[in-house]
């Protein structure tokens, strides 16, 4: 699905007042997902959204993530068109996208680099002033979990305890494979 009639940047600024409005309502069949671009360090977050029959969506990873204060919002691209996100949201996006080639080599092995990565992330996938969409939507998210060929939890950035932590995951994520709970 494509952003209605997308503004393109000039050079490299955006067009200010371009705001991204979604083209159509979802379903309860269908999900969106989110092409997150490649982009430098210094750029800001830029991606695209399509809409796929749940069924038939391409390989996704679906990004869990804490959201932070829901009034501290940053502009971030849906080709050149502005969309809001919080900047927990953000910093998400921004780390996944600094790790793109690595995350598609562990996760999508047979996928070149190079191809498009897919994403779902509820604040943006989820159309959050549709009541009906969202309602929809939030009632299929166990399976939009569970049809992921991954699940990224982020918890914001590391802090000093980011290590200790990551080690007790860790070792509980191999006891749950351990007895068969890795899915």
């Amino acid at each position: 699905m494509a952003c209605a009639s997308p503004v393109a940047p000039l050079c490299g600024k955006h067009v200010q007042g371009a705001q991204f409005e979604y083209a159509d309502s979802l379903g309860a069949q269908h999900i969106r997902l989110l092409d997150l671009k490649y982009g430098k360090q210094d750029e800001n977050v830029q991606f695209s959204i399509q809409k796929y029959p749940l069924s038939a969506a391409p390989d996704y990873i679906a990004l869990s993530y804490t959201w932070g204060n829901t009034k501290d919002t940053v502009p971030v691209l849906c080709e050149g068109k502005t969309i809001f996100i919080t900047r927990s949201l953000r910093e998400a996006l921004l780390h996944l996208r600094d790790r793109r080639k690595a995350l598609v080599r562990h996760t999508l092995p047979n996928r070149s680099v190079t191809r498009p990565l897919y994403l779902w992330v509820d604040a943006i996938c989820i159309r959050q002033s549709d009541t009906k969409e969202k309602s929809y939507q939030v009632g299929r998210m166990a399976l939009i979990y569970q049809q992921a060929c991954k699940v990224i939890v982020w918890l914001g950035p590391a802090d000093k305890s980011s290590d200790t932590t990551m080690d007790y995951v860790n070792t509980l994520g191999a006891k749950a494979e351990a007895c068969g709970l890795d899915r």
